[in-house]
């Protein structure tokens, strides 16, 4: 087994220090990165020669809002045992349990107030023990019928915080692997405010078994698909609300039917997830930084046996050491990265100085603002760097961009104050000068093929905003019609049930569709079925907000036809209305719009299949009658051949678990 490197370098030092003096609650200056979820109890699990409170930290539950307004001790001893243990706590409190499963937050305004109620309940009657609550789990999955949006979690959340009694610290939370960041951004965007986020990541994904490198082992995924992912969604919370980061929950698994931990746990796996860590917290100029790293779980829960440290002697090994690992913990004041980082393809490299003019070496080095296009910063009154003041500070954002056609551009820059931008070091934007929050265009020939990006800008006082993003291209137009009479769509549906669309467009520009290229179906502003089930990948942020991928081996040529198949669960009330059209993500919406109104009655139209959930058919044979989803061809046999391993069977089967037996 590999042994660890104790504390002896200026690079340790520094993580150590990060981590330290970001850490939140009663003396936190040292408290180490290391903790588990469902402390159990173990008295040699802590290093002891730690000082008392600064040991690592424990997440405990309570599993519904309403039992605060009882006697707590029981819900509370575990999180005591934690403390006594000189571990730091933090409880997730859940809205209410449903069938089984935690419900994040209410979705109707009309129950908040007795939630509000109950929330702080809890909060006050276990003070002793912590002042550090999320709200909520995992919302942005499916909980009792359908998930919860990014916007009726921020309303929720803005509801409570409102109200937050003074001391109590209230984290936010994106809880799941691997769903698409996009919902963490749209939801931090909408917070009023918050005291820092809680994550989850993986995990284990095919090949991908080192925690320290990044994974792309699904193509259509523009995010990392193993334990890397926790940076693609810190990435998508928006300068202007950054704060700390605690991700309560990680482990070897990636989901589905993929090994759980106690089959696939290599040793070593967890000290180099914490090295990793270690090494992004030190690369970190500004928040947020992760101030917690929980291992999911250590006291055998029922249902979770294999995640168990008790049932993993090797993984509990490893998190021991690192529990009794210095480097994870220590008080050195923060110190920005300075390293030498490549111009990236897929996101920005911020260079950062303490002076307007770009004089000397800049003193932060970064890489933020994943995707395609350009990034939009706002940081109020305050310093972009940890490593300047909040005024008189400078930095030059650049990266490779991908233009897939050659032709005319337009480049929009926002700036308070100067801003300059070049393309292949050719000049197109020039307002170097200060001035309030100013939008400034500018159109540009590029030919088809990567470029580099460069925006310089300054900040001198005042309020501090940067941003600047592309489209355009015009060396070819986009166009596409939606063939209604070649697709599929139910006339009626049942409240939640879900059914499988497809939906036939032919592409009528003169550019050709790529998933390399962004081009994907999107939902409209009247869509309000939630979509999944991509068989190359997608996501649904809301219901206006949703997108269906190309495979990534697709070419889509003008005049060629493509069909999307996919998901769609109507609404648990009010009208059912599927409406799509073509985008090509950070240009344009382009072609044309349908819209299919799909009646919904309150009963199950398949009566003979177990729960109005169709993707819960596929615990039956491929041609039960009355389950059209288990059909040849069907959901779950979409190639005909009376067999599942080409369908989503095993979601079916899980979800019939736990929802219908």
């Amino acid at each position: 087994m590999r042994k660890l490197q104790w504390l002896s370098t200026g690079a340790s030092a520094l993580a150590l220090g990060i981590s330290a003096m970001l850490a939140a609650g009663p003396s936190t200056a040292a408290n180490s990165l290391v903790g588990v979820h469902d402390f159990s109890g173990d008295t040699s699990m802590v290093d002891p020669a730690a000082p008392h409170g600064e040991r690592g930290w424990a997440v405990e539950l309570v599993h519904a809002t309403d039992a605060c307004r009882g006697d707590v001790s029981g819900l509370a001893a575990m999180a005591q045992a934690a403390k006594n243990q000189g571990m730091q706590v933090i409880f997730r409190v859940d809205y209410k349990s449903a069938n089984g499963r935690q419900v994040a937050v209410p979705v109707n305004s009309a129950e908040y107030n007795q939630w509000r109620s109950d929330f702080f309940q809890c909060t006050s009657k276990l003070a002793s023990i912590t002042n550090l609550f999320i709200v909520g789990n995992e919302p942005n999955l499916d909980y009792d019928q359908q998930p919860i949006t990014a916007g009726q979690y921020a309303a929720a959340f803005n509801h409570l915080w409102a109200a937050k009694p003074a001391g109590v610290q209230l984290l936010a939370t994106f809880n799941s692997p691997f769903t698409d960041p996009a919902w963490m951004g749209t939801m931090a965007g909408a917070l009023t405010g918050s005291d820092g986020f809680a994550i989850h990541t993986g995990g284990i994904r095919g090949s991908c078994t080192d925690p320290r490198q990044p994974c792309r082992a699904i193509p259509s995924w523009w995010f990392d698909s193993a334990f890397r992912y926790y940076r693609d969604v810190i990435s998508a919370i928006p300068a202007a609300k950054r704060k700390p980061v605690y991700i309560t929950e990680f482990n070897t698994y990636t989901g589905g039917t993929d090994p759980v931990p106690q089959q696939n746990y290599q040793a070593d796996w967890a000290n180099k997830a914490y090295e990793e860590i270690r090494n992004y917290n030190a690369t970190r100029g500004t928040l947020p930084e992760v101030r917690a790293l929980c291992w999911f779980t250590d006291r055998v829960r029922t249902g979770f046996p294999g995640f168990a440290l008790r049932n993993i002697p090797q993984a509990l090994t490893d998190i021991k050491e690192e529990f009794r690992n210095p480097a994870n913990r220590g008080s050195t004041p923060p110190t920005c990265s300075t390293s030498t980082l490549p111009i990236p393809s897929d996101r920005w490299r911020l260079q950062i100085w303490n002076n307007r003019q770009f004089s000397g070496a800049p003193v932060d080095v970064r890489h933020e603002a994943v995707g395609a296009n350009g990034f939009s910063y706002n940081w109020g009154n305050g310093a972009a760097s940890n490593c300047t003041g909040p005024d008189n500070y400078a930095i030059r954002f650049e990266r490779v961009a991908n233009f897939a056609t050659s032709g005319n551009y337009t480049f929009t820059a926002t700036a308070d104050d100067g801003v300059r931008v070049w393309v292949d070091n050719v000049p197109v934007i020039d307002q170097w000068r200060d001035q309030a929050p100013s939008t400034f265009t500018a159109v540009h020939w590029v030919a088809a093929g990567n470029h580099t990006i460069r925006m310089d800008y300054y900040e001198n006082g005042g309020g501090a905003t940067a941003a600047l993003n592309w489209t355009g291209g015009g060396g070819a137009s986009n166009n596409a019609t939606v063939v209604r009479s070649a697709s599929s769509v139910p006339a009626t549906m049942a409240p939640n049930e879900t059914r499988q669309v497809s939906v036939r467009v032919t592409n009528t520009g003169t550019s050709t569709w790529t998933a390399a290229n962004n081009y994907r179906l999107g939902s409209t502003s009247n869509n309000t079925v939630t979509w999944s089930g991509w068989s190359c990948g997608g996501y649904n942020v809301s219901p206006s907000n949703a997108r269906a991928y190309l495979c990534s081996n697709l070419s889509i040529a003008p005049g060629a036809s493509h069909t999307f198949t996919f998901n769609i669960t109507a609404p648990a009330s009010g009208a059912a209305n599927f409406g799509v059209r073509m985008v090509r993500d950070g240009v344009e919406w382009f072609g044309t719009t349908e819209s299919w109104s799909i009646a919904t009655g309150s009963t199950n139209p398949y009566p003979s299949c177990p729960c109005n959930r169709a993707d819960n058919y596929c615990q039956h044979g491929p041609s039960t009658p009355g389950c059209p989803m288990t059909s040849p061809g069907g959901y779950c046999d979409p190639n005909g051949n009376g067999g599942y391993e080409d369908g989503d069977w095993t979601r079916g089967y899980y979800e019939y678990q736990q929802y219908c037996r």
